[in-house]
């Protein structure tokens, strides 16, 4: 069986992004939920691996007012194990990524990581601590045995380090604000989604919400207010109402496309590799379960 290392493709669109595909993502998330396949070998983890510095992508202001972009975090032990066992077993997806993440992050900051503190970062962030804790927990190698081609239905042995994936992060704070251009002369003005929308999103996405209802939640949270071409604003935060009967299709499409396009953090979705024996890209969307194969 050939051995193929892969690489990142800053270009790949493979990836379900929960922002723009909550109930994919979701699935995806609900991988993670199953067992993992009896008797997978330990990997052996460095002793430096068990804690660390992780530099934010984006960052939160403090209560003074001040960006902080810095975090610790840590080996997961037996007790989280426990913990996030639990939460698996209460099938909600949101639960147990906010146990991962309480279980994985010692500080944000000079502060302890608490569950409001993580609740307000930015999914970027929380999807870079995601994998800081992985890397601490397992190391930072990834392993893909008999990966299979969907074109020649070939398989191969893939290897890749969580390095391999391409991270964005945001240039200035400001950046977290940002406006849409919409039809007929109108703007929407948009705030990048926090911890808060992701697990509002995945609780919703449990209930068997359809994508539609689910677009609506993001961007009744997401979307600040509008400008209209007269240069009036109208609030729209917290109002279902307002991007659901005074947004169109495309422009509920366009503010979408945006909070996809501008997101920060880890890019799951842009690794590839060429398969030797047909010469065809193959996308390697890198999943929850994935990182951790324990849980």
């Amino acid at each position: 069986m050939e051995t193929e290392t892969v690489t990142a493709d800053p270009f790949g669109d493979g990836w379900v992004n929960p922002m723009n595909n909550p109930g994919a993502a979701n699935a995806a998330i609900g991988q993670a939920l199953a067992t993992a396949t009896a008797g997978s070998p330990m990997p052996d983890i460095p002793a430096h691996h068990t804690s660390g510095h992780v530099d934010l992508v984006g960052g939160f202001f403090d209560g003074e007012g001040q960006l902080v972009r810095h975090a610790t975090v840590r080996e997961l032990t037996g007790e989280h194990e426990e913990r996030i066992a639990k939460a698996r077993q209460s099938r909600n997806s949101a639960r147990m990524l906010a146990t991962l993440l309480e279980c994985g992050v010692e500080r944000l900051g000079d502060q302890e990581a608490t569950p409001k503190l993580l609740r307000k970062l930015l999914i970027g962030d929380r999807d870079q601590l995601i994998l800081e804790i992985r890397r601490a927990t397992y190391g930072n190698e990834l392993e893909f045995p008999a990966a299979e081609c969907p074109h020649c239905n070939g398989k191969v042995d893939l290897e890749l380090t969580l390095d391999d994936i391409p991270t964005r992060h945001l240039d200035t704070p400001e950046d977290r604000n940002f406006t849409v251009p919409l039809r007929r002369g109108r703007v929407a003005n948009v705030r990048l989604p926090i911890g808060e929308d992701q697990e509002a999103l995945l609780e919703l996405s449990g209930n068997n919400a359809s994508l539609a209802e689910q677009n609506t939640l993001l961007l009744s949270r997401t979307v600040k207010s509008f400008t209209e071409p007269d240069g009036s604003e109208t609030q729209a935060a917290g109002i279902p109402a307002m991007v659901r009967e005074r947004l169109s299709m495309p422009d509920r499409a366009a503010i979408l496309k945006a909070l996809n396009d501008r997101r920060p953090g880890p890019r799951y979705d842009e690794l590839s590799f060429t398969h030797d024996a047909c010469g065809e890209e193959v996308e390697l969307p890198v999943t929850v379960s994935d990182l951790f194969l324990g849980l």
